[in-house]
């Protein structure tokens, strides 16, 4: 199953250490995003695709120190330096890395891991704006039976990538701003 495409602003290219380089940035209303490291960058379009097949669009002009924000936000990097990178440098340096393959287990463990980060996420959301699941659905773009899936973490019912776009819609709609999404 093909990745749905990410629209980054407020962008930055990171490397972390000799990792990387990596797109942290904004999606919609102040949506925190960081993605794994790029296999492929296009300078002319601001686009590339990651080690694990997410393809990515960068819009408007960079800003590093807000994607140094939101990457520290999201993630402890210990000792690592991080930098800021060029698209010129992203591009030449995102050749050598190589896509991630997942075995079948892989990727059934890290979609129940991104159900159950949206599910968390979800849950504070409603609590913090008094959602009841009907608004909730309704705001994230899902049917009752779809939010009470991925409330009860049930992969049967919706998927972990529809749980992550769903939460993307939800904070659109919500007008949200510095929520926190690391699982790419």
């Amino acid at each position: 199953m093909a990745k749905l495409p990410r629209t980054i602003s407020r962008w930055g290219l990171l490397m972390i250490g000799e990792s990387g380089p990596i797109i942290s940035g904004c999606e919609g209303v102040d949506l925190y995003r960081t993605s794994t490291p790029l296999v492929q960058f296009d300078v002319a379009s601001l686009t590339g695709v990651t080690a694990a097949g997410r393809p990515y669009r960068l819009v408007g002009s960079s800003d590093p120190g807000y994607a140094m924000a939101a990457f520290r936000s999201l993630w402890n990097p210990g000792d690592a330096v991080v930098r800021d990178v060029t698209p010129e440098e992203a591009a030449e340096l995102a050749q050598r890395n190589a896509p991630a393959v997942h075995t079948p287990e892989e990727q059934a463990r890290a979609s129940v891991e991104k159900l159950q980060h949206y599910a968390f996420e979800m849950r504070r959301h409603m609590r913090l704006y008094g959602l009841n699941e009907a608004e909730a659905a309704s705001r994230a773009g899902l049917t009752e039976d779809q939010l009470a899936g991925m409330l009860e973490e049930d992969l049967g019912r919706i998927s972990g990538d529809e749980a992550d776009a769903a939460f993307v819609r939800l904070m659109e709609a919500s007008g949200d701003v510095l929520a926190h999404a690391r699982i790419i």
